[in-house]
């Protein structure tokens, strides 16, 4: 794998490689795929794991420990990075899933960008296919990754994960204190105890869970100001500024060329 942290360019510079986004996603609750080509995008962090590997040649990115390349990368969920352009198939997963509680338990290190295992990396490969995946992929990627052998999950981390996702469908989401008090805890300890929990702060998960609420009201063929709306933005501008926060490109720049995976018939 190919470290060279002086070779590290700016995230605001933009170089003749870069591209647009042109390929496929698909999107199921706590996990996403892209399949295609890579483009354009500048320094950012999301909160979802993400296993990016090349199709055709090595993935290259650039983050704090300088520049990695290797056939599959492993970013954690806030680390901040940038994709060179290339064709790749990239899995994002929430944390708080049972894929990414599998896919960490498989990394020799999880803290930090890393090189995938060859058999990790295999597994997504098969289960996506080569030429045209679908959205019952996702069910070939569980049985795949054993997720039965895992470790029981946290029964009160579930039900604040309920609360939250259940928000998502009403105007008014929950706020700490009615979170804290469902299980019983102040407001202080329960923030210590969510981010201990997830890796997360509750209120950027909440906001990281919005997003990806407009992301599929997109990839559904919404507007960006109606998707905006829908998943509880403000307004088009402040979903495009957490977008562009999030995956370092606009919204415009990176689903106008995507299309959706189509569904198992």
């Amino acid at each position: 794998m190919k470290k060279n942290a002086a070779a590290m360019p700016d995230a605001g510079t933009v170089s003749a490689m870069e591209t647009e986004w042109i390929g496929k996603m698909a999107i199921r609750p706590g996990i996403g795929l892209f399949r295609g080509k890579a483009g354009d995008n500048h320094r950012h962090k999301h909160w979802a794991h993400q296993l990016s590997i090349g199709i055709g040649a090595p993935v290259q990115l650039t983050a704090d420990c300088g520049t990695m390349q290797a056939r599959a990368l492993f970013i954690p969920a806030n680390t901040a990075h940038q994709l060179m352009p290339g064709h790749m198939m990239s899995l994002y997963m929430d944390p708080t899933t049972d894929e990414a509680r599998a896919v960490v338990s498989m990394m020799p290190a999880s803290d930090r960008v890393a090189e995938a295992p060859a058999g990790l990396a295999a597994i997504v490969l098969a289960s996506f296919g080569d030429d045209l995946p679908h959205e019952r992929s996702f069910d070939t990627l569980r049985a795949r990754l054993q997720l039965g052998a895992l470790p029981a999950r946290n029964a009160r981390l579930d039900a604040v994960l309920q609360i939250l996702h259940s928000s998502l469908d009403h105007e008014n989401s929950p706020d700490r204190a009615a979170m804290a008090a469902a299980l019983g805890m102040s407001g202080s300890r329960f923030s210590h105890w969510f981010r201990e929990a997830t890796g997360m702060p509750v209120r950027s998960y909440k906001k990281w869970l919005r997003l990806v609420r407009g992301i599929e009201q997109v990839l559904a063929g919404e507007r960006l100001t109606d998707a905006a709306h829908g998943a509880g933005f403000s307004d088009q501008a402040h979903f495009t500024r957490t977008f562009v926060e999030m995956f370092g490109l606009s919204p415009s720049s990176a689903l106008a060329q995507l299309g959706k995976m189509p569904r198992y018939r």
